[in-house]
């Protein structure tokens, strides 16, 4: 059994705990901030490594959202209501090319040692002209902490993270920070 299925048990009740919301209701503020930047009609809406569907409230009412995770548990704990759930790989995405106007992938690129194949899968399944919204870690001391759940937390640079997305035809539009994460957003060429 992987870590992740196990955290899948308690994973939103920790986020519950007023430090976490906290920290989490900033994060996902500034990813509907860049939603709206991205223009939020845009549909359908690929949601990368959902996990139990914290993010998934910010797509809320969006015409058709698929929600991709590889953990199962996640899956089945996933609370947002009619989303499309799918078992899949990030970095092996099982939809067709060029299949979504938007991809988010919120919390993910941490445990991702591959930036560069990373978003080269996000661009394949994103439209030419649609977006991708996704965050990265910052070097810090509650990152450091993070590593304690038993899964590396890996902080890429701003300059990697850039550099791997430019390389897979993606273009920084905009990017914010909160005190964990720095949420960005990409357009397709």
């Amino acid at each position: 059994m992987r870590l992740w299925d196990i955290k899948a048990r308690w994973y939103e009740n920790i986020r519950t705990c007023f430090l976490f919301r906290w920290i989490t209701y900033r994060e996902r503020a500034n990813i509907g901030v860049l939603a709206e930047k991205a223009g939020a009609e845009l549909t359908p809406i690929l949601d990368i490594g959902a996990g139990a569907g914290g993010s998934a409230a910010i797509f809320a009412g969006s015409a058709s959202v698929y929600a991709v995770d590889s953990s199962l548990p996640m899956l089945r704990a996933h609370n947002s209501m009619g989303t499309i759930l799918v078992n899949g790989d990030a970095l092996c995405l099982p939809v067709k090319n060029s299949s979504f106007a938007l991809a988010a992938a919120v919390g993910l690129t941490e445990y991702i040692s591959d930036l560069k194949l990373f978003f080269e899968e996000a661009a394949r399944v994103v439209v030419p002209g649609g977006c991708f919204i996704t965050t990265r870690a910052q070097a810090n001391i509650f990152n450091a902490v993070r590593t304690i759940s038993g899964e590396r937390v890996r902080c890429h640079s701003h300059a990697d993270v850039v550099a791997a997305a430019l390389h897979s035809g993606l273009i920084l539009e905009v990017y914010m920070k909160s005190i964990m994460q720095v949420q960005y957003l990409f357009k397709k060429q």
